[in-house]
């Protein structure tokens, strides 16, 4: 076997294993549908020292491009604007469900404490798993296309817990938010 065959193999086994274990850290560390601020800052930061362990052990990125290899630097402007449109349609398509269903929205007298645990778990943790490094790492070399076929089965897999937990209508829903948001992504290769 050539060297370079090898390698390939290795960092694509330390990539799955980098995944797994980060996604396995963030479904183990929230316990509830509702992030709560503490768990959430905890499982941020496993998933961060997971993801930059790898790319400095596999994929020997140095320490001054870890964070902006796993997606955190500048945003750029183009998808901070598409973020704001998905996330405005989700939002939007939920009221109007709502509205629809005839149901009262109130806020939870704890508001404030899940809108932070929902943004450092699902805003910044999440994202980190799968934006900042498996599709960037996906979507290296590969057309965005082929990087968002490749992590069906990767968001299909994370997600077998929660049709398992919450049933498959919740599930699927899921599936249909991150599939959308997914779409919407533009990672800098």
């Amino acid at each position: 076997m050539r060297a370079l065959g090898w390698r390939s193999a290795t960092r694509r086994l330390g990539f799955l294993a980098a995944f797994l274990a980060a996604w396995l850290a963030l479904d183990r560390l929230i316990g509830s549908p509702t992030p709560r601020p503490g768990p959430a800052l905890l499982a941020l930061g496993v998933a961060l020292a997971i993801l930059g362990g790898a790319e400095r052990l596999v994929f020997g990125r140095r320490s001054p491009e870890l964070l902006r290899g796993l997606g955190l630097g500048r945003p750029v402007s183009q998808a901070v604007a598409a973020a704001a449109v998905v996330a405005l349609a989700v939002v939007g398509a939920g009221l109007l469900a709502a509205t629809a269903l005839g149901a009262a929205l109130r806020p939870r007298p704890d508001w404030p404490a899940v809108l932070l645990g929902v943004l450092l778990f699902h805003g910044l943790a999440e994202e980190l798993v799968w934006r900042g490094f498996a599709f960037a790492h996906l979507r290296r070399g590969r057309t965005f296309r082929r990087a968002a076929l490749l992590s069906t089965p990767l968001i299909a897999l994370t997600h077998v817990p929660l049709v398992a937990e919450a049933g498959p209508a919740v599930g699927l829903a899921a599936m249909v938010v991150a599939a959308v948001t997914c779409a919407s992504a533009k990672t800098r290769t």
